[in-house]
């Protein structure tokens, strides 16, 4: 139609890596079917009250044991740096085993699965929203108890650490959970999302989050802690939004959204690597898990900014 500017390619690409081309097929919270959205709700709030607690002090009372015996030097993060190695492995195999598999079934289906869907989603979001916001001001008010500067931040491996240690699990907990999204967009048929770079970074940041639980549970993991939680609370409450709009004024705003979502992804990129490099230098960031560090960083910018090849053209 004359007047009206057409959507960027890379744009209409890059939104096809986010939920929106998903939740572009979702009815609006208010046509949701009210049971399976209680249930979904109050599932969230029982795994939110009991599982997650529960998983982040899986083995404290071995770790307490093994430290005061001397069998253990604590580490910045106390217990919340015990992450295990195993646990990661065996959910990145499962996530990309399940995530192919999943393509090969729902290629053969001429539908995309419909039932319970959109409340799962909904719910997922809303509750990826909370827990990141959570993350946020607690970081902030940590910020301000402990005195944290931007770098230059003394690594502590007493109790003091133990705060920070948990928001960065619970940080990495929410990686965890991100990998369900990509499950969303195989049962709905969104097979363009779902691309080799696309699974691949979300181990990529799964394992990237992992060793800065292990390895770099310090202070100066403050500030990337903090940038990670508020973007991710930005983007999932548009995500949320999305869902509260209208079918008919969706195809308006689908692209702008998904172009929000992923200049906030790539804000957040920027901001992460140069406090990386910025701790590593004047601060005490350990120099091998800043170059990690920026690894995962540049991996995230090309799947954000190099544009795809449009077919046909």
């Amino acid at each position: 139609m004359a007047g009206e500017t057409a959507p960027d390619f890379a744009d209409v690409r890059r939104g096809k890596l986010t939920q929106v081309d998903v939740l572009n097929s979702a009815p609006p919270w208010r046509k949701l079917r009210p049971i399976p959205v209680i249930c979904t709700l109050a599932g969230a709030v029982l795994y939110t009250y009991y599982a997650v607690p529960g998983l982040a002090l899986f083995g404290r009372t071995r770790w307490q044991l093994q430290v005061d015996t001397g069998a253990l030097e604590p580490r910045a993060g106390g217990p919340f740096a015990e992450v295990s190695g195993s646990l990661a492995l065996l959910l990145s195999l499962a996530y990309v085993s399940l995530t192919f598999v999943g393509l090969g079934r729902m290629a053969q289906r001429s539908l995309p699965v419909q039932t319970f869907i959109f409340e799962c989603m909904a719910v997922h979001n809303a509750t990826q929203c909370c827990y990141n916001l959570y993350c946020f001001v607690m970081l902030v008010l940590e910020g301000q108890t402990q005195g944290f500067q931007i770098w230059g931040n003394f690594p502590d491996a007493t109790a003091t650490s133990h705060r920070l240690g948990w928001l960065m699990w619970l940080q990495y907990h929410c990686r965890q959970l991100q990998l369900v999204e990509t499950g969303f967009m195989v049962l709905q048929k969104k097979f363009q999302g779902v691309s080799f770079l696309h699974v691949y970074l979300r181990v990529l940041n799964l394992w990237g989050w992992f060793i800065a639980c292990r390895c770099g549970c310090g202070a100066e993991a403050f500030v990337p802690a903090l940038v990670s939680s508020g973007c991710q609370t930005v983007v999932y409450g548009l995500y949320s939004s999305f869902s509260c709009t209208s079918s008919s004024s969706r195809s308006d705003s689908r692209v702008s959204r998904a172009s929000w979502v992923f200049r906030l992804q790539i804000a957040q990129y920027i901001l992460c690597a140069g406090h990386s490099l910025a701790a590593a230098i004047w601060g005490h960031f350990p120099a091998k898990l800043a170059v990690l560090h920026l690894f995962v960083i540049g991996n995230g910018l090309i799947l954000y900014t190099v544009p795809g090849r449009k077919k046909g053209g």
